[in-house]
């Protein structure tokens, strides 16, 4: 395509009181003009003459002249966000007035001043930036006296962002009566952010001296109060320019009462050496640490000692007297400095563990008599009995000649293969513990008891003869039937097995024509 360079000079008036000629080069190609401004990079003489002030200035040039103008061009802010405000500044180091231009990713932008883009001296104004004006832009300015520009200046990029999102954090999240509350607000960004809150809707107002304070992005209640409770919110606003967040999240504050601890002993009233356990419970759905004092002490616990805790239990596996006195436990928070009040007192009082006592009755049983061994125990607590035999164990059914009423064992019947030593001890009904062994008594089963055979007394004696057995009379003396021609039997001569008196235990056997009778 044809074209050529045709050289152009004025001359530029400076302060200095000369005229010096600048030239530039204009290209003329497809009947159209392209300016470009040049350097003088050759050997010029000029003389010329002109009037300044009435007087002639005669000026001659011959050296080289080297003409600089250089656009320079500013985005403010350099990372705008969508909504924001965007400036383009384009600045010429020079005296001179100068109009602008602008180029968007090399093409010329034609501003309208109804529209988002105005223009204000050498400032171009973009009031609300969208991503669709994201990209690469530059300028330079040009003379409006003169068809001089200068060149084309850096290039800027906008990068449009968008606008970002407050989120508010709530911690603890369901906090209690006087604990510290804090209300973090972030934003996922770069930028210098400072922090706003309102409740329900409202503005906070923070004073560093009350109870609400900030730092940072952090808005802190140093001791929650009821007052307190409702819904937050959050947002930033940049510190160099009028932009903000959106909203954040909401996050609603509920203040519950402190819990109190309650503490429960089991057995209420233990016997020494047995197991004791301590429950410390607080009716909450929060992670609570348990700790345990006695008589207003705190109580140290190791797992390999006597006391061991597992979650809200203390143990104490075998009680001793020095464990008695007063207790009381309160609940910690895993993961926070948050304890309830101090639970309720309670009290161990150690006893020593009862002794069983086995009685036997009769003492001395004939083959066939009902036989009871009773095994008692001097405590007011709920005990259930075993017996044994010679050292074993006494497996008693109800159908047999073994019955166990309470704390009765009976023998309905007893035998020679009765006989032996036994013992009896108390199970308490409610929990592993027994008491002492008994006292050991024998039965010795005897004979059969005589019913039928005749008395030594003698021959033709009107005396009955009289026999004892065991059977309580109220009385010294017991008549018996005299029918049959029998005699009366005097009791007080007789002797009872095992003593006399008048409450003693007698049966009176006498010899009569039919045999004996009772």
């Amino acid at each position: 395509m044809a074209g050529s360079w045709v050289p152009v000079m004025y001359w530029r008036f400076m302060m200095a009181g000369s005229w010096v000629p600048v030239m530039y080069w204009r290209f003329m190609m497809a009947g159209s003009w392209i300016e470009k401004l040049c350097s003088l990079e050759k050997k010029v003489t000029l003389t010329d003459s002109v009037e300044s002030n009435s007087s002639p200035i005669s000026s001659s040039i011959s050296n080289y002249v080297t003409v600089t103008a250089n656009a320079t061009l500013k985005l403010d802010p350099t990372s705008p966000y969508t909504g924001e405000t965007v400036t383009l500044t384009c600045s010429v180091n020079s005296e001179s007035n100068w109009r602008y231009n602008w180029y968007k990713d090399g093409t010329y932008i034609p501003v309208t001043q109804s529209g988002r883009l105005s223009i204000t001296e050498n400032t171009l104004t973009i009031s609300s930036v969208k991503v669709s004006d994201k990209g690469s832009y530059q300028c330079h300015g040009y003379q409006h006296d003169r068809p001089t520009s200068t060149s084309t200046s850096n290039q800027v990029t906008i990068t449009v962002k968008a606008l970002p999102t407050a989120t508010l954090k709530l911690y603890p999240t369901s906090p209690y009566t006087g604990e510290k509350v804090t209300l973090t607000c972030s934003v996922n960004s770069e930028s210098n952010w400072r922090y706003t809150w309102n409740k329900d809707g409202i503005y906070i107002p923070v004073t560093q001296s009350g109870r609400l304070s900030i730092t940072e992005n952090t808005l802190t209640i140093s001791s929650v109060k009821v007052s307190d409770k409702g819904s937050y919110r959050c947002h930033g606003n940049l510190d160099d320019r009028p932009t903000s967040t959106s909203t954040s999240n909401q996050v609603t504050i509920t203040v519950k009462a402190l819990p109190t601890a309650t503490l429960k002993l089991y057995p209420t009233s233990p016997y020494t050496g047995e197991k004791v356990t301590l429950t410390c419970s607080v009716n909450s759905e929060s992670n609570w640490r348990y700790t345990w004092n006695k008589d207003g002490i705190y109580i140290p616990v190791t797992q390999s000692g006597r006391l061991s805790i597992t979650e809200n239990t203390l143990t104490i596996s075998s009680v001793k007297v020095s464990d008695k006195g007063s207790y009381r436990c309160h609940g910690n928070l895993d993961d926070r400095p948050t304890s309830t009040s101090t639970s309720n007192q309670v009290t161990i009082t150690v006893k020593a563990l009862p002794t069983a006592t086995l009685k036997l009755y009769p003492t001395s049983p004939y083959t066939g008599e009902k036989v009871t061994l009773t095994c008692s125990v001097n405590s007011e607590s709920n005990w259930r009995y075993t017996w044994n035999k010679d050292g074993i164990y006494i497996p008693v059914t109800q159908s047999g000649r073994l019955s166990i009423t309470e704390n009765t064992l009976t023998i309905s019947s007893v035998k020679v293969s009765d006989k032996g030593s036994y013992r009896c001890h108390g199970n308490l009904d409610d929990r592993p513990t027994s008491t002492s062994t008994s006292n050991q008594v024998t039965i010795t089963v005897k004979g059969k008891m005589p019913r039928q055979g005749k008395s030594t007394a003698p021959t033709g004696s009107d005396t009955p003869v009289c026999h004892t057995e065991r059977q309580r009379l109220t009385t010294k003396t017991h008549i018996l039937s005299q029918s049959r021609g029998e005699k009366p039997c005097n009791l007080s001569s007789l002797t009872p097995a095992w003593g006399g008196g008048e409450n003693a235990h007698k049966t009176i056997f006498m010899e009569t024509n039919d045999g004996w009778i009772a």
